[in-house]
């Protein structure tokens, strides 16, 4: 399930709360975390749309030429 998907959802059973027939007590925990995780969703929605919008990075010009061995000599010049 996506991220909207799951905020659907989770909109939809605050929307229902008041007629599910829930005792107030527990009522107001569910609605506690119901409420917290919305807030947890849209968070990190809002940081996923703001990174989309960053342009790309430049690559570091360490991590473009890696670092590689010196390739060996197959043959052993005697002097």
């Amino acid at each position: 399930m996506t991220r909207e998907t799951v905020l659907m959802i989770l909109g939809a059973l605050v929307f229902l709360s008041p007629w599910v027939g829930i005792p107030m007590m527990w009522l107001q925990w569910i609605l506690l975390v119901l409420g917290l995780a919305i807030i947890a969703i849209g968070v990190t929605l809002r940081r996923r749309m703001h990174q989309d919008e960053l342009p790309p990075a430049a690559p570091s010009p360490s991590s473009s030429h890696p670092a590689t061995p010196e390739p060996r000599s197959s043959h052993i010049a005697f002097s």
